[in-house]
């Protein structure tokens, strides 16, 4: 999914966001909520491999 919707922000279309952007030693759950408070819109990708 990510290599598709990377199309569309390679086109300045949409900001992607995962966790990756987290650094080491920052404070994850802010982070999360900072980012989840910024989104506009929110897709959570879900599968059998999710669990």
């Amino acid at each position: 999914m990510v290599t598709h919707l990377g199309v569309l922000q390679s086109q300045g279309l949409l900001d992607l966001w995962d966790d990756r952007r987290i650094g080491v030693g920052e404070d994850w759950y802010q982070q999360i909520q900072e980012a989840m408070a910024a989104a506009s819109v929110t897709v959570l990708p879900v599968s059998a491999n999710s669990f």
